[in-house]
Parts: C-alpha cells; structure tokens; sequence
C-alpha cells in the first residue's frame, strides 16, 4: 500500500474515501451483488499496470467497506426505564411536546411528552417506543424517511418522568435561549405590518416562524429557499464580518479567534447540518492556514463529510445535508476551473463569475437532489440570487447593527430596516406572482437522472477548459429527458388505496386526491 501511495504523491485520497462510504451508505450493507461486484473491481484493478487507479479503486473500496462494517446501535428500555439526554427542543405538535433525546447506547429518539423539556437536561423516564405512521398515499410526507436523515431512528412515548437533571449544557442552552429571545425581541419591535420582521429573524437565525405559508413559497418559487435556512453563505458572510473588524491582525492569529463566534453563531442557529458543515470547513481551513499548509477545498469537504458521517451516519440521507454538500462541491470545481483559467479584470471576476456563476453552478449541482423532492424548477432563480446576493449582505449588517447598539439607536434603525424588509417581501411574493416555478414530471427516477445528468456536465463544464461544451449539452438533454417524460404522464394515473378505498389521480405532475366519501356526480 505505501508503494501504491507513493506512486500518487499528487493526487488527494479523502475524497475518494468520501465516494466510498457515499456508495455504500446507497446500498444495503447485506446486497451480496454490491459485495461481489466491489470484489470483482478489485480483482480487475489489480491486475492493471496503472498504479493510480488501483490506489484510488481501493481507497473506495475501503470506503463502502467501512459503512457497510459500521454496527447501527440498538435502542433498549429495559423494565419501561431509559435515560435520555435532551439534545434540541422542537416546537410542539398536537398539545404535545418534542424533543430530540440521545439514549446511553448512541440511539437518537423523537421523545414526546405533556410537559415541556429543556434542551441540555438529563431524563430518567417511563416510557414505551412507538411506531411511525405510514405516508397516506405515495406522496404523502414520510415521516420514518425525514427523521432518519437526521440522524432519529425512533420515537417514544412518555409514561411517567422520573427525574430531571440539568447539566453545563442546560445552562449553556439557556444563555443561547435568552440570545434568541434578545434577538427576537428587538427585530419584532417595529409596528409594521408586513412580515419584513419574520424575513430579518430568518436571515439572521433560520427562524422562519415569522413568515407564512404564502411568503414561504414564494422565495422557494423564485429559488430563494437558502436565504431563509441557515447555510454556508450565512456562515461564511459572518466569518467574514468577524474577520473584517479584527483586520489589524495578521491572519494566522486573525482567525483561529474568529472560530469561536462563528461555532456560536451556528449554535444560535440550531446547529443545521449544512451550518456545521460549513463551520467544520472554516476550522479545518483556519487550521491549515494556522499551520502554514494549503488548503484544498474538495479534500476539507471530504473530510468534514466524514467527520459528519462519523458522528450521524443518517445524515447522509438528508434532504438539507445533500443540497448542502452538492452546491458546495459544485462552487469547489468552478473555483478551481477558474483559478486554472486565464487571468481577467477585477470587476469581470467579481460581477462576471462570483456573483452569476455561483448561483448557475449552485443549482444545477443540487438538481439530482431537489427536483425529486420538489418538483419544480425555479426558471427565474439566476436574477432573483443576483439580487438577493447584493442585498443580505446589507440586511446581515443592519440586524447586527440593531442586537449591538444602544436601545433607542437600535428601535431607530429595526424600523427602518423592517420597512426595507417589508418592501423586499412584496416584491418576492409580486415576482412569485408573475414568474411561477415550472411544474417538472412527478417520475422520480427520471428528475433524478436528468438532474444527475445536468450536474456531470455542469461538474466537467466548470473544471476542465477544454470541456466546457459540456455545459450547454447537459442542459439541453435534461430538457429533452423532462420533455419526453411529460409526454408519457399526459394521461393521468388513477390508485386506489386500500383498505380506505380512497383514490389519488395524478395528471401532468399534479396530485389530487379523493377519498371515499366524496360524493361523485
């Protein structure tokens, strides 16, 4: 193995580490083909001359070898007794409360309850294990799949609670708490009656508890979702203001001091996985520039994938986690295609590629991914994130602005501010209005290959010069592999579900559903 190394001292092996355990976490671990095909590769990769694809082939090898040896813990309640550490409170549902627990053995629980947790606290209840409910129909939400993605592999009942024990992280789960609540608090001041309120407060935490359904769906419609879930843009524009006002600092002492704000700032957010994703890249970056090493950006996101996976296996079937890693790895290969490129002016680089590009290549990497779950195709999503890329900026520097500044400046500045975001909501929802999303096939199998098939040649596109054509082609297949499915999905489809007897008629993409007691003409 070390002669195999050494025979390709250039070339990263994390990321190849990181494809592996992709691969085999997309399987079951017990498919004997998947076992027998790995094997059959490694015999054929042998017996090549070629030293750098026998190294790589067995780097994904041991990749798939160490998600499929991983063991998956096993939730217990022996005598209906179990100790949970609560690890994020969830808003309630039904009357009833939620809260995210981590059992003694690893296993993470969706714990309901009639009285409320704190998060950080240690429990000692009675409780049973409860089953999910099955999806109602073949799109209805599925609740199983979603909390699994996040890492929840069961859910529970609480009988009876036994003991409540706060810890350090109770205390420290509070101080965050009345941070949010500060926050909160001072955006919310404003008499307006708009919603510019509910979009700051998304802004600034993810908190989307301000906005409604309607405000919702059209920044989705106009591909503008991100803006409201905190992500690597949040992060990234945060470390960069914290690294701005320490700028007299060189920047090996700069920004290992910035790394604390920026963990906090991710845990004022709730920790999403694309926040910490993007924090981890930032430490492993600062580290490496701390040490005087390079950093190259495909092989930290590996890493971090791997750490990630390490910690919770299920995220790499989430939803968020995915779209999160895709983009990134998409504005990666368009990073290091164009620093491969010839030189051009500062305003092109800025104007030209930073500020159109990354929104280009962002979506058309996250393609295999969300046109699947969504189904739509936000056309307009290029100039709606050219805009909104020039105007968060401003709106992040206003909110900390309004949390850091004496009260009577700060009342000042939120109803200005709120009066901009009220004026910057009305014009989402009217661009909403008058350009809706496209309605894509409902056939997941085939969004999902022509989304992949989009992302590959946008991937080879952006990294290889002599490759570029193959950007314009991939968007034109996928066009064509869309095209020709909705005319096989003309004719609707018509499932009758058992036993309710209820019926689901799908027709050019659309779900309508009738149940047994509609009353026919």
């Amino acid at each position: 193995m070390a002669a195999l190394i050494r025979g390709v001292p250039q070339r990263p092996l994390l990321p190849f580490l990181w494809l592996g355990i992709l691969l085999g976490e997309g399987v079951p671990g017990s498919c004997p083909a998947m076992f027998w095909a790995a094997l059959g590769m490694l015999i054929l990769l042998s017996t090549t001359r070629h030293r750098t694809a026998l190294t790589l082939g067995m780097v994904v090898a041991l990749g798939a070898a160490l998600s499929w040896a991983r063991p998956d813990p096993v939730a217990e309640i022996r005598d209906g007794a179990i100790v949970l550490h609560v690890e994020q409170a969830l808003p309630p549902r039904f009357g009833r409360h939620r809260a995210v627990c981590r059992d003694a053995s690893g296993v993470r629980w969706l714990w309901h309850c009639k009285s409320p947790l704190q998060e950080g606290t240690q429990l000692m209840v009675k409780g049973r294990a409860l089953p999910w409910e099955a999806p109602a129909h073949p799109w209805d939400f599925d609740a199983e799949a979603f909390w699994f993605g996040r890492g929840v592999t069961v859910q529970g009942q609480e009988d009876l609670r036994l003991a409540e024990v706060p810890t350090w992280r109770s205390d420290v789960a509070e101080v965050f708490e009345r941070l949010r609540t500060r926050i909160r608090g001072r955006l919310m001041s404003a008499n307006h009656p708009g919603e510019g309120a509910g979009l700051l407060l998304g802004l600034a935490t993810g908190d989307k508890s301000g906005l409604s359904s309607e405000v919702r769906q059209a920044f989705s419609g106009l591909g503008l979702a991100h803006l409201t879930a905190v992500s690597g843009f949040h992060v990234g524009l945060v470390g960069l203001l914290m690294s701005g006002a320490l700028f007299w600092l060189p920047k090996r002492i700069r920004w290992p001091l910035v790394l604390p704000l920026v963990w906090g700032y991710v845990v004022l957010c709730g920790a999403p996985s694309s926040a910490v994703r993007a924090a981890w890249m930032t430490t492993l970056a600062a580290l490496a520039l701390a040490s005087g090493r390079r950093a190259m950006g495909l092989t930290l996101l590996s890493a971090v994938g791997i750490l990630m996976w390490c910690r919770s296996p299920g995220l790499v079937r989430d939803v968020g986690t995915q779209l999160s890693f895709l983009a990134t790895a998409g504005i990666l290969l368009w990073h290091t295609g164009r620093k491969n490129g010839n030189a051009t002016s500062p305003i092109r680089k800025v104007v030209g590629h930073a500020v159109l590009a990354i929104p280009w290549v962002a979506t058309c990497s996250t393609a295999p991914v969300a046109w699947p779950v969504f189904g739509t195709l936000p056309w307009a999503f290029l100039p709606a994130n050219v805009v909104a890329s020039l105007a968060v900026p401003v709106f992040m520097l206003l909110v900390a602005g309004i949390q850091v500044l004496p009260l009577n400046w700060s009342v000042l500045i939120a109803d200005w501010t709120v009066w901009l975001a009220d004026g910057a909501v009305a014009v989402v929802v009217s661009a909403h209005h008058s350009c809706a999303p496209l309605i894509l096939p409902r056939d997941p199998a085939v969004l999902r290959a022509a989304g992949a098939l989009l992302a590959l040649c946008t991937w080879a596109a952006v990294s290889v010069r002599k490759l570029r054509w193959l950007g314009p082609c991939g968007v034109i297949l996928a066009a064509a592999c869309l095209r020709v499915q909705a005319g096989f999905e003309r004719q609707p489809e018509v499932y009758v579900l058992k036993p309710s007897g209820d019926c689901v008629v799908t027709t050019h993409g659309r779900v309508s559903v009738f149940t047994s007691t509609t009353e026919s003409n």
